[in-house]
């Protein structure tokens, strides 16, 4: 493919294909965050849909823990960690931290400054479902990128699920009946 178009492949003297298809998408997440800071064709191979649908098909689906902790400007980080139960697996490694996320002191508080909490509300396909002050966003731990979610009048979110003909996320919402 690379040898086609003229360009450096991956590794030299094996196929792309090979390269990506049998040893990149081996590669646990945090080694893979890694391996894209090598060259630009490293980073745009394991940039695409098809690379990381077939990446995270080979992870494990294991419980997530957060908790709050203060930081030292006053602010609050919610710590995501991924708790490995297998067996088999030494206890040193049962808890690796997926991310650690934070928030800056705001003003108005009696002390004259408050932080808002975030709670993690679901996730899906590595991806989180952030609650903050009310608002949501979706959080991508990995490549520390989030969004804003628009809220919906008279719903809410019970959870997030993978869309079965696009593989793409999609959001539960839930009403409440009042009567």
């Amino acid at each position: 493919m690379a040898e086609a178009a003229g360009a450096t492949p991956l590794l030299t003297g094996l196929p792309d294909e090979i390269t990506i298809s049998e040893i990149l998408v081996r590669l646990p997440p945090k080694p893979l965050l890694r391996c894209r800071a090598v060259s630009p064709a490293w980073r745009r191979a394991t940039s695409t849909r098809d690379f990381l649908l077939s990446h995270h098909a080979r992870q494990s689906a294991l419980p997530l823990l957060y908790s709050h902790n203060d930081v030292a400007d006053g602010g609050q980080s919610l710590d995501v960690t991924l708790f490995d139960h297998r067996a088999g697996v030494a206890a040193a490694d049962q808890f690796q931290r997926v991310a650690r996320l934070k928030t800056a002191p705001l003003e108005g508080g009696i002390d004259g400054s408050f932080t808002p909490l975030f709670y993690p509300v679901a996730s899906c396909d590595g991806l989180l479902l952030l609650s903050i002050d009310c608002d949501l966003c979706i959080c991508n731990p990995a490549t520390r990128q989030y969004a804003p979610l628009e809220q919906l009048d008279g719903f809410m979110t019970v959870g997030l699920y993978p869309h079965p003909p696009t593989g793409l996320p999609r959001r539960g919402l839930g009403f409440q009946v009042s009567g």
